[in-house]
């Protein structure tokens, strides 16, 4: 199980802007080898299988989209990805409610490039 959710893992971060119906098709490939490691049928309910400590795709991604970002808050990302996101406080000089709790934005660089 573990090779799997590497597997999954490897790039979810940007999974998000994916199709849905892209991310379905991961979704049913997933579901076809969690029943397949816990010798379940096609009948069997997914929810119950999903109880034993694996994560869902949806749950994957936020997992590791934390990771991600708890790394980045502490500077522990590799140098090429310092500039990928702004502190909203660092954006202007002015308190808000949403600059008050060290939430991110993607800079307006990234923003006008795309």
């Amino acid at each position: 199980m573990h090779s799997l959710n590497q597997k999954l893992s490897y790039a979810i971060t940007l999974w998000a802007s994916a199709y849905k119906s892209d991310l379905h098709k991961l979704n049913v490939l997933k579901n076809r080898a969690v029943r397949c490691i816990t010798f379940a049928n096609r009948h069997t309910n997914l929810n119950t299988l999903y109880k034993t400590k694996i994560l869902k795709r949806k749950e994957l991604q936020h997992y590791e989209l934390g990771k991600h970002m708890f790394k980045m808050h502490n500077n522990e990302t590799p140098l090429l990805l310092i500039g990928n996101y702004q502190l909203v406080r660092d954006r202007h000089n002015y308190t808000t409610r949403h600059s008050a709790k060290d939430n991110y934005v993607i800079p307006l660089r990234h923003v006008l490039r795309a």
